[in-house]
């Protein structure tokens, strides 16, 4: 028998049910429901693929079309942002909202070894690609002539 708090005994069995499901609860997400909170993800996320002369962005985007989106750079940075008005139809309301990319910035940091003149951007099926190309490497050696 297991003592809780209010002086109630409860069998151990009942005990590690109730931490098992705690725990299923924590890795399946439903913490904010059970918390009755709403969490909705509104930065879409982003994988980043490392080629031989190349970066490549990609980024999930569903419901968002090519003109909705606007890549800019920004002193060191890409830019990738969208603002645009979601609406329901009337007499409709989300039963759940897990996500809701339509009012979004993600920056991403380009370093010296991009070129910033050749990045190529398309969209497709819900899914924004940016390749960046890198530099040639330049000769950073410096010859220091000895006197």
């Amino acid at each position: 028998m297991i003592h809780t708090r209010n002086g109630n005994r409860r069998r151990q069995a009942d005990w590690t049910n109730h931490i098992d499901s705690a725990i299923y609860d924590l890795m399946n997400g439903t913490i904010p429901e059970i918390l009755h909170k709403s969490m909705v993800q509104s930065k879409p996320l982003a994988n980043i693929i490392k080629r031989d002369k190349e970066f490549v962005i990609e980024m999930a985007i569903p419901g968002l079309s090519k003109d909705q989106i606007k890549i800019n750079i920004e002193k060191d940075q890409l830019v990738i942002s969208a603002d645009t008005e979601r609406s329901l139809a009337e007499g409709e309301s989300f039963t759940k909202n897990e996500f809701d990319y339509s009012k979004f910035t993600r920056k991403f940091n380009l370093g010296e070894m991009i070129d910033r003149k050749n990045i190529q951007a398309k969209c497709e099926h819900g899914l924004l690609s940016i390749t960046l190309q890198v530099k040639e490497e330049l000769d950073t050696t410096i010859k220091v002539d000895i006197q």
